[in-house]
């Protein structure tokens, strides 16, 4: 009994490997186009819009957990909605969905990909969220948004008060506007960062200092988690009456690019994920994702190196329960691709298409207080640079015929620095990050 027993555990555990290893996924898109934003819908698939290439048409790609699609459509151009812009993807309910143009269409389309109306708003359409069956969009420009709640279809409700910003959120059927400042006609901008619950007839404002350009997530107590990108680079915690609970500052925030998209999302552990570009100027792009706790601390920082012109545009928890699922733009081939990494941020494929084919650098110690020993894939003419956040070069080794080196980081203050190794020969690039503690 306890040998047949075992069996069953051993076939059971066997099986379940299988069927696991089958949803370890990469999907290059059918459909040439940039990818605008992806999205987990209510019955657990994978949505993504996507504007065409050349003519950014209107185009929405369904997937199963699995990888395979499930539908592909394609809205041509016939004088409801023109290029699709913003990326504004959001699910309403089981059945509903909205999108926006450029020109201040907003589109509702069902669980089939087919359009149900679309209304002009003269304006660009910023953001969109619901509370119940109601739309709630911010529209407006340059700073000034102003908040409507609107039916389902496409009445509008009431108009709310001017904000600075086009951050909402949902939580628990409550929308949360996030402003750089309270709109007043009589008073100057006060760039100072407030709360306030939307309920249309009453508005409840919480300050929470500076923090300009900033990035908001839900929590999974109920309150927020606030990332400022810009200046000090600082997180704000909420407990779910929107009172501070924690401000903390990590220096390691200060390689992600500012002035580029940076998508935040809440994790499935309490923790969150940032994603962007690396502050710096090199040859090829630095791709980071840095996974944080429920309290601001650092877990992992992990960079990737694609293929030239490649990004991440945005990244979403996956649906089986293991890692995440991100969606990649390659802006010369005008292909865009999704790409599955563990917990960890590995990535679980290695697509040609997507990632730079090289072997990669050995460096060890990493972290070290000294010297760093770099060994090459294989021996040639290497050139190696080190630059830290801001694009300066620290480092600059010409070496001949050579298959590992030493430099040495004794004289450079703890931090993350970049390093670039290019064979100019093989016309290949090698980057990688080095830790000086």
């Amino acid at each position: 009994m306890k040998l047949k027993q075992y069996l069953l555990i051993c076939i059971t555990l066997l099986f379940s490997f299988n069927i696991y290893a089958q949803i370890l996924w990469e999907v290059e898109l059918p459909i040439q186009g940039e990818g605008k934003k992806l999205i987990v819908t209510n019955d657990n698939q994978y949505l993504i819009l996507l504007g065409t290439y050349p003519t950014n048409d209107i185009c929405l790609l369904k997937y199963l957990p699995t990888g395979d699609s499930v539908y592909i459509k394609h809205w041509n151009k016939n004088g409801f909605y023109s290029n699709i812009c913003d990326y504004i993807l959001t699910q309403i309910n089981d059945t509903c969905f909205v999108t926006s143009d450029c020109d201040g269409n907003l589109v509702l389309f069902s669980n089939i990909g087919n359009p149900y109306w679309y209304k002009n708003f003269i304006k660009r359409i910023t953001a969109c969220t619901a509370n119940n069956n109601d739309l709630i969009i911010l529209i407006g420009e340059l700073g000034f948004y102003t908040l409507h709640r609107l039916q389902l279809t496409g009445n509008i409700i009431c108009e709310s008060r001017r904000v600075t910003t086009n951050l909402i959120k949902k939580y628990n059927n409550n929308i949360t506007c996030f402003t750089n400042n309270y709109y007043n006609t009589n008073m100057p901008p006060s760039y100072f960062t407030t709360f306030f619950g939307v309920y249309f007839d009453s508005i409840n404002l919480k300050s929470f200092g500076s923090a300009k350009g900033s990035l908001i997530e839900c929590t999974n107590s109920g309150g927020f988690c606030i990332y400022n990108k810009n200046e000090d680079r600082n997180i704000f915690i909420t407990d779910s009456n929107q009172d501070s609970i924690l401000e903390m500052t990590n220096p390691e925030f200060i390689y992600l690019n500012p002035q580029e998209d940076i998508d935040f999302i809440a994790t499935r552990d309490s923790g969150f994920l940032l994603v962007g570009l690396a502050q710096v100027n090199l040859p090829t792009q630095f791709n980071f994702i840095i996974k944080i706790d429920s309290l601001g601390n650092v877990q992992w920082k992990k960079s990737y190196s694609f293929i030239s012109g490649s990004k991440i545009v945005n990244i979403v928890n996956s649906i089986d329960g293991y890692g995440y699922l991100m969606l990649v733009y390659n802006e010369n081939s005008h292909l865009s691709f999704l790409v599955r990494i563990d917990d960890n941020g590995s990535p679980l494929y290695s697509n040609p298409k997507v990632f730079e084919q090289k072997k990669e650098l050995l460096i060890y110690p990493n972290p070290s207080y000294n010297w760093v020993n770099i060994k090459f894939p294989e021996e040639g003419d290497y050139s190696l640079s080190l630059y830290n956040y801001q694009s300066q070069e620290l480092i600059n080794n010409k070496l001949v015929h050579i298959s590992e080196t030493l430099i040495d980081i004794s004289n450079l203050n703890s931090g993350v620095y970049f390093l670039m190794v290019v064979n100019k020969k093989a016309q290949k690039y090698f980057t990688d990050i080095v830790i000086k503690k």
